[in-house]
């Protein structure tokens, strides 16, 4: 792996684990919330535990147009 994917990758993680921080506590000040990055940059596939949509669905007030 060259310095510069293996830097790439490395801040790629940082930005995700300060996602999950951020959500978090989100969560614990909200009671709900949703993450901002739902598909995974390097892959296009969705994060492990956005693969069941649970949390991804809008609220049934919600309006679509």
């Amino acid at each position: 792996m060259t310095p510069h994917f293996r830097s790439y990758v490395s801040n790629l993680l940082r930005i995700r684990f300060a996602e999950l921080v951020d959500h978090h506590a989100t969560v614990l000040r909200h009671g709900r919330a949703r993450p901002s990055l739902i598909v995974h940059p390097l892959t296009g596939l969705p994060y492990p535990e956005k693969a069941d949509g649970g949390e991804d669905q809008p609220p049934p007030h919600a309006s679509v147009r």
